[in-house]
């Protein structure tokens, strides 16, 4: 496009109604909604970014929490939200490209009903056996599993700590037996106890039990190397090839909101999503930053969607 066709799509832009709400926007106070019970991780994260927005912005910013249903309440609630930006969604990416394989129904579209609008960090899992573990490897994990099928057990108390292994299992062709939890400290117990003898948890919730000898870690799920666990090489590396494993913490709003009012909060939000109070919460807990464009996160969102549910469907789970 030339310089004089651009300046002028500009100038449309900007004297059109959308273009002149996205010019004041934001006006008045945003509330950031998320589908978990305060006090979760995602909660904690928002709260730390409404700050952030606030002092940009010069606008309240306040967090309404309406858990429920692993997120199904509140983003049904959030769907039918005025698409006019005030209105933002902070949920984990579970809520998108795992909920639609789990249920039967949703009450809502996870792709018509939102626009995906900024990542606001990706963490990885760790994958552990008990310190006094004859396991030492991933490798040998392996060994052991092809020669004693169904045999080795795991313990998991939610979706992506369950499909962090049941990817592992698919790509190298094992076959283990899950034991399901309803929290991690009962299965991070068990795993240190023998009981079990697998189990996946993100870095925060495992970094001193690796680092106090009661846990040992057996790859981390990313392709690189984990900086707070460097000596850890990473499952792919280890002879699992192909496998890639992440959660992540994503902003959207509802579907039909305006094109310059989506432009200008994924602009905000990337910039106060650096700021050093988020950064720290980010880094603190084991995450990263990862800057995606607009059509990056779809398109992540939209390849997620289909790769869990090859996994879902391959792991046996049936939707509830």
């Amino acid at each position: 496009m030339s310089i004089l066709k651009t300046a002028a799509l500009l100038v449309a832009l900007a004297v059109s109604p959308a273009g002149a709400q996205a010019q004041r926007y934001p006006e008045r106070m945003i509330t950031m909604v998320v589908p978990f019970g305060a006090g979760a991780s995602t909660d904690v994260a928002t709260r730390t970014l409404a700050r952030a927005l606030s002092e940009e912005v010069k606008q309240p910013v306040i967090v309404e929490n309406r858990p429920g249903v692993d997120g199904l309440v509140g983003l049904q609630t959030f769907a039918r939200a005025a698409p006019d930006g005030y209105s933002v969604l902070i949920s984990s990416g579970s809520t998108f490209v795992l909920n639609p394989h789990l249920y039967k129904s949703l009450p809502y579209d996870p792709v018509k009903d939102f626009i995906p609008i900024t990542m606001l960090y990706r963490g990885i899992q760790v994958l552990v056996v008990g310190g006094d573990s004859r396991i030492r490897t991933i490798q040998q994990l392996i060994e052991t599993a092809r020669a004693n099928p169904g045999k080795l057990s795991f313990g998991a108390s939610t979706a992506t700590t369950r499909l962090a292994i049941e990817l592992m299992q698919q790509i190298a062709g094992v076959k283990l037996l899950y034991v399901p939890y309803k929290a991690v400290g009962p299965y991070l117990a068990d795993l240190m106890s023998g009981t079990i003898d697998l189990a996946s948890a993100d870095v925060q919730s495992l970094r001193s039990l690796i680092e106090s000898g009661k846990l040992r870690a057996l790859g981390v799920s990313s392709t690189n190397r984990h900086y707070l666990l460097p000596n850890v090489p990473t499952v792919e590396e280890s002879g699992v090839k192909g496998y890639e494993f992440s959660y992540w913490v994503g902003t959207w709003l509802p579907g039909g909101a305006p094109g310059p009012v989506v432009t200008r909060l994924h602009e905000l939000l990337y910039k106060v999503v650096k700021t050093p109070e988020m950064r720290k919460f980010i880094t603190d807990g084991g995450a990263e930053l990862v800057d995606y464009s607009l059509s990056e996160l779809a398109a992540l969102q939209a390849a997620e969607l289909e790769k869990f549910g090859r996994v879902i469907r391959g792991a046996g789970i049936q939707p509830q």
